[in-house]
């Protein structure tokens, strides 16, 4: 199962099953019936880690605007800074590079609602891939996939803001 495909299969859900898995974004595991079910109907066959593809199935629905393109980092740096030099995206990178696997969602939860507050898409299969790496990089990378956000936002941001 390719990432696309996985997110087909998000969005030929019921109604009840995507508020399910809405839900799940943004409260701890719990024992829902509909979102497990849910997640299972749409994690079957799938080829990514099973608490990656969780975080991205709650996320998801938070804010499904296509067109998304680039690792989240990218993104978050097209949210336009106020006068005053905001760097509350910033601080928010940080502390999602720093964090472990299980400690993301509530950070990327933060992160997506930023962006759906600016209508800025995300591109949910890079980050579905992404957060499969996020501990456990893939045999044959050079880099953690921390390292490549970093990257991605230090380059986003140069490019938007004009800074050196």
């Amino acid at each position: 199962m390719t990432a696309g495909l996985f997110f087909l299969k998000l969005a030929n859900l019921t109604a009840g099953q995507q508020a399910a898995l809405r839900d799940m974004a943004t409260r701890p595991l719990a024992a829902d019936v509909i979102a497990h079910d849910a997640f299972t109907a749409v994690y079957w066959g799938s080829p990514f880690r099973r608490d990656s593809t969780r975080i991205v199935a709650g996320l998801y629905f938070w804010h499904p605007k296509p067109n998304g393109s680039g690792h989240l980092p990218q993104a978050l740096a097209k949210i336009p800074r106020g006068r005053d030099g905001d760097t509350r995206n910033e601080s928010l990178l940080k502390d999602i590079l720093a964090a472990p696997l299980v400690g993301l969602p509530p950070l990327l939860f933060e992160a997506v609602r930023r962006l759906r507050a600016d209508r800025v898409p995300v591109d949910w299969p890079q980050l579905l891939v992404d957060l499969a790496k996020w501990d456990r990089p893939y045999a044959g990378d050079t880099t953690s996939i921390q390292d490549d956000w970093a990257n991605c936002w230090l380059d986003s941001t140069t490019t938007v803001s004009g800074r050196p």
